[in-house]
């Protein structure tokens, strides 16, 4: 089946759903395991088409859909980190293993955040917003350009945002008590 012929089916389906009233009994959780067995044999872009289109019917409530395009795009994101290239990201990684090997680095990664000397906290946040701007891109690319600038510039609250969602679809992770 192709990815048009993947979407087409799942679209089908959201359609049936929202229009049947089926999604007005569930919970946010059951909502939330509906779209993703909707959604578990399609390619991840398909996915995020998928559960626009349910944020646009209106069937489903916005955050739930938030948090499902949230996360599609940000495993999508971090699937395309294995094949991303950038001369200055290469240069900054190189710097911070100077760095590591000339302060004995304690982890194969360097530090704990807050605990390295001052050159290889920098330029760690200086990688960091180099893949920050990359996972935004992908959102922007499915104009999700809010969820991009929430992403870029809270970082705190677009996770916060996200943790309050995946909680109230799948409760706490196993041993948490909060």
């Amino acid at each position: 089946m192709t990815s048009d012929e993947t979407f087409a089916q799942m679209e089908r389906q959201l359609r049936q759903l929202g229009s049947t009233g089926s999604f007005d009994d569930l919970s946010p959780g059951e909502m939330l395991a509906q779209l993703q067995l909707l959604g578990m044999a399609a390619a991840p872009e398909d996915q995020v088409r998928a559960y626009q289109a349910v944020r646009l019917s209106g069937n489903v409530p916005d955050d739930l859909c938030w948090f499902c395009i949230a996360h599609a795009l940000m495993s999508m994101a971090d699937d395309r980190l294995d094949h991303f290239s950038s001369p200055e990201l290469d240069k900054i990684q190189a710097y911070m293993k100077i760095v590591e090997e000339e302060h004995d680095a304690p982890f194969e990664e360097g530090w704990i955040i807050g605990e390295g000397p001052p050159e290889w906290e920098a330029l760690n946040a200086e990688s960091d917003r180099i893949y920050d701007a990359f996972h935004a891109a992908v959102m922007r690319e499915y104009a999700e350009d809010e969820m991009a600038d929430l992403y870029t510039s809270n970082r705190v609250e677009f996770a916060a945002r996200y943790e309050r969602l995946r909680r109230s679809s799948f409760g706490p992770p196993p041993g948490d008590q909060n």
